[in-house]
């Protein structure tokens, strides 16, 4: 049990020095804010570092606070569910985007964009700011200046935005600025299922190979695969499956049997249900594409 222990201490390797470089060039590029955060939804660094004036008079009620964190909670775990960028409008009207970043299947960290007025929003907003700033005892006159003065962006804009985040997201894995440290557990146990997925990968025999138990096992898939662990195992027998019927001339049942499915109607039943083919239509339409 000694490999668990989560954040970014003990699972990831961050090279801030490129971490910060990188942030600098977006915001230098598009001028929104940018924030990286690790595993666990800690921040790793933002720029610019300090929070914007709007943001920061929001947070002066505990009630508007609360709604923050609930917001940015509610954004990781639909980029978590979808493995794609999440663009939305934040409790207070501003938009924001997340983007997961990922190493082999394995959430490892998130990039966001944030506090972006765009054109359409921004008059409903400025009328709407005095009446929130009563309700919740903050000052009006910093919300509207604050507001009048924040760059005003159109959406296409904010999505092409959205979209250079993604791809920093992957430059920062690529060039390992943030990767999974060599000798993690999560490492081990990413490692060992795809090594043998054509076996009875067991959760006994997962706890004996690596030296946990069933609750360490449990927390940890679904902190880092956002998947229970037989659901994981399975999401990785049928990447595995497109795979091959993308690039090999094998048998259905060839296949089945390299992904530790051997038996073929199961697979092909669970085939579909997953991505919405069967294998030999999945097979006609991507073969070698």
């Amino acid at each position: 049990m000694g490999y668990y222990g989560g954040g970014v201490k003990e699972i990831l390797n961050v090279d801030i020095k490129q971490l910060k470089k990188v942030t600098k060039d977006f915001y230098n590029t598009t001028k929104m804010k940018i924030v990286l955060f690790d595993d666990k939804r800690n921040i790793l660094y933002s720029y610019p570092e300090q929070m914007c004036r709007f943001c920061t008079e929001v947070r002066k009620s505990k009630v508007l606070a609360k709604e923050c964190l609930l917001c940015d909670e509610k954004g990781f775990n639909v980029c978590d569910q979808t493995k794609n960028i999440n663009v939305y409008h934040c409790h207070m009207g501003l938009m924001e985007a997340i983007s997961v970043i990922c190493e082999n299947g394995i959430t490892i960290g998130y990039i966001m964009l944030g506090q972006v007025l765009d054109v359409e929003n921004k008059a409903t907003l400025i009328v709407n700011a005095p009446k929130i700033a009563q309700c919740y005892r903050i000052d009006a006159k910093t919300l509207v200046e604050e507001l009048n003065n924040m760059q005003v962006t159109d959406c296409e804009t904010i999505m092409s935005a959205a979209n250079m985040m993604e791809m920093c997201a992957c430059y920062l894995w690529h060039n390992q600025i943030i990767s999974i440290r060599a000798g993690s557990l999560i490492q081990h146990l990413n490692n060992y299922i795809y090594e043998h997925l054509t076996e009875n990968l067991s959760i006994k025999l997962l706890c004996k190979h690596l030296n946990i138990s069933k609750s360490t096992l449990y927390k940890i898939s679904k902190e880092h695969f956002q998947l229970g662990i037989s659901d994981y195992i399975r999401l990785k027998r049928i990447q595995k499956a497109k795979d091959l019927l993308k690039e090999s001339s094998l048998l259905i049942s060839e296949i089945a049997v390299q992904v530790g499915l051997p038996d073929s109607n199961y697979f092909t039943k669970l085939f579909k249900k997953q991505t919405g083919f069967t294998p030999n239509k999945y097979r006609k339409k991507f073969y070698k594409e």
